[in-house]
């Protein structure tokens, strides 16, 4: 915790297409374990980790070129398939957590957006479910950049929903200034990786 200023506190920046990739479990058990204290991830990485936990997946089919793939519906990232019909579930389900969240609070930072986001998925597999349900706090600066932030705005069109990008700077300085060391594993660059190096710039 945030009082606890003998423990080092250890940040996990995610960057790049980690979870499609396959790391999804591997974050997931780390949190568990007790191995990170705070995450900064891409919007992407989220994106990915709530298509699996409305029931979609990631795949290799290798073989076939994209417009093949594109007239299955199929799309890819890198080496890896993703169904099109996933992200339409994807869509229907985001915006049911939006419905209820924004009834809440209508007013939110990024970082606590993605925790309630968590506390409302039922999948101990996802990364951000296991970080919302041991009070590991995830932010996503770039999370306008993906299909949350996408889905965000088209949301806020016909909703009273705020998100405040701003909030998270003052969890995030209260969370370095009290802690006596702290360590960063960072996979991948990009966002997350400065990010979490800039934060740790605030005391």
């Amino acid at each position: 915790g945030l009082g606890d200023v003998y423990k080092r506190q250890v940040f996990m920046s995610l960057g790049g297409p980690l979870i499609p990739g396959g790391m999804r479990n591997i974050v997931s058990q780390m949190i568990r374990e007790g191995h990170v204290d705070l995450i900064v991830s891409s919007g992407a990485n989220l994106t990915h980790d709530l298509l699996e936990a409305f029931g979609g997946a990631h795949y290799r089919d290798e073989g076939k070129d994209d417009e093949e793939l594109n007239a299955e519906g199929i799309g890819r990232i890198a080496d890896i398939n993703v169904g099109s019909n996933d992200f339409e579930v994807f869509e229907k389900e985001i915006n049911r957590l939006f419905e209820i969240i924004s009834a809440k609070k209508p007013v939110i930072s990024i970082q606590e957006l993605i925790y309630e986001i968590g506390m409302l998925i039922d999948d101990e597999n996802s990364f951000i479910a296991t970080a919302a349900r041991n009070n590991v706090p995830i932010f996503a600066p770039g999370i306008i950049d993906c299909m949350i932030g996408l889905q965000l705005w088209i949301f806020s069109q016909d909703h009273d929903f705020t998100i405040s990008a701003v909030e998270d700077m003052a969890y995030l300085s209260d969370f370095v200034y009290n802690s006596k060391n702290v360590t960063a594993c960072m996979l991948g660059g990009g966002l997350p990786k400065h990010y979490t190096l800039a934060s740790n710039i605030l005391t």
